[in-house]
């Protein structure tokens, strides 16, 4: 990473609390969170949100969420997190590692974990001054069960709450952007997605030989957002199976440009002169 364009403010690679107090729907009795030298998690109960961001001068006002995968029972957020903040952090993008609710101990692990995405969300877009980020320029970023998430953020999403005291409630937790990555069904099929001309614009990566998420389900999405008139860019490849786009070493290694270009063009994302 790019010492320069790091920003010397506390809240670089600082991990914060997303909620003020429990979680809502948090399990009782959740036990202790488990960290494996990898850094890879599971038992989460307490979600956070860990930002990296670039200097002010250097910042392009785009923002991305990052929400790892792991089939919904464990969790790479911090490798993954770093590793995003090395790829685009010096492009001048706050890059922002979500670590949502699993199960266990979550009973409702897609309510719970959808709850922490919008919160996530809503979270980036209320401290958007502070941060130097555009709050119409806030995207996320899903792989596997991340891109699950994602896909059902950005069809569940809202405008907030303009009636709360709560300055995080009052904001939108709609994306302005979704980049999906060897998306993953879970137990849903692609009827249980609300896909509606409201969505945000989507960029979609998978492998056809990928084994463990079927490449038809990222073709229905494609299709899906098609027929609803929402912007996509479907990137299809032959060979690299689940891991292709992962951090920190993707076999697909030209996958973080095309996402820049498309956001380009999309006038989501300014080239740091």
């Amino acid at each position: 990473m790019n010492a320069a364009i790091l920003s010397e403010t506390p809240h670089a690679g600082m991990e914060m609390r997303l909620w003020e107090g429990p979680a809502p729907g948090v399990a009782a009795n959740p036990g202790e969170e488990m960290v494996e030298p990898s850094g890879r998690v599971s038992n989460v109960s307490i979600p956070t949100l860990t930002a990296y961001l670039p200097k002010a001068e250097h910042a392009s006002g785009t923002a991305i969420i990052i929400f790892s995968g792991g089939a919904y029972i464990h969790l790479a957020s911090g490798p993954l997190g770093r590793a995003a903040a090395d790829a685009f952090l010096q492009k001048g993008i706050a890059i922002f590692s979500l670590r949502y609710r699993l199960a266990p101990p979550s009973t409702n692990v897609l309510r719970d974990a959808l709850a922490d995405a919008k919160c996530a969300v809503r979270t980036v877009r209320s401290r958007a001054a502070e941060w130097h980020v555009n709050r119409d320029c806030i995207g996320i970023i899903g792989f596997s069960a991340g891109a699950n998430l994602a896909l059902n953020l950005a069809c569940d999403s809202d405008k907030g709450d303009p009636a709360s005291t709560n300055p995080v409630e009052k904001q939108s937790s709609r994306p302005d952007f979704i980049g999906l990555f060897a998306p993953w069904p879970f137990n849903q099929r692609i009827e249980d997605f609300k896909i509606k001309p409201a969505m945000p614009p989507a960029f979609i990566a998978h492998a056809r030989d990928d084994s463990t998420a079927p490449f038809s389900f990222a073709e229905e999405i494609a299709r899906a957002f098609k027929q609803a008139g929402v912007p996509i860019r479907f990137e299809p490849y032959d060979q690299g199976g689940h891991m292709a786009f992962n951090f920190r070493l993707p076999l697909i290694k030209e996958w973080p440009a095309k996402l820049l270009s498309w956001l380009k063009n999309h006038k989501l994302y300014t080239e740091l002169l």
